[in-house]
């Protein structure tokens, strides 16, 4: 007869480290999936947040320079996600969808272009987007 491994109940498999649940061929624990697809779902959104703003900029004829979330790149660690200059000012925008927050490396870097003169905001939506632009003229 045997072990059922797709029986074995969530609270137990949380308690197994993920290496020995891999070498034993457990499967992780469905919490853990769940968390794993919303963390994915959260990514898919904020990009299409960065879509949404790259082309209401694109529209408006303003050249924005967008840090990739996809692969490496040469920006700096916590570089904005959008760096563009608009009526003589140069902003720095940060997409966050709404209850994130921005990482320790994102704060160090927004804090030092505030500092230097940077108009710096982060942005939940395309209609927070548009404020900044009314904020700005």
């Amino acid at each position: 007869m045997g072990l059922d491994r797709s029986a074995l109940p969530d609270s137990l498999l949380r308690r197994i480290a993920p290496a020995d649940r891999k070498t034993v061929h457990l499967p992780p624990p469905l919490s853990e999936l769940v968390s794993q697809t919303a963390a994915k779902a959260d990514v898919k959104r904020e990009k299409e947040l960065q879509n949404q703003i790259e082309n209401f900029l694109r529209l408006r004829g303003i050249t924005a320079i967008r840090s990739a979330m996809h692969r490496k790149t040469s920006n700096n660690l916590g570089t904005p996600d959008f760096l563009f200059a608009i009526w003589g000012r140069a902003v720095a925008l940060e997409c966050k969808l709404p209850g994130q927050k921005p990482t320790e490396d994102q704060k160090r870097v927004m804090a030092g272009l505030a500092k230097d003169g940077w108009y710096v905001k982060i942005v939940h939506s395309l209609d927070e987007m548009r404020a900044v632009l009314a904020a700005l003229q």
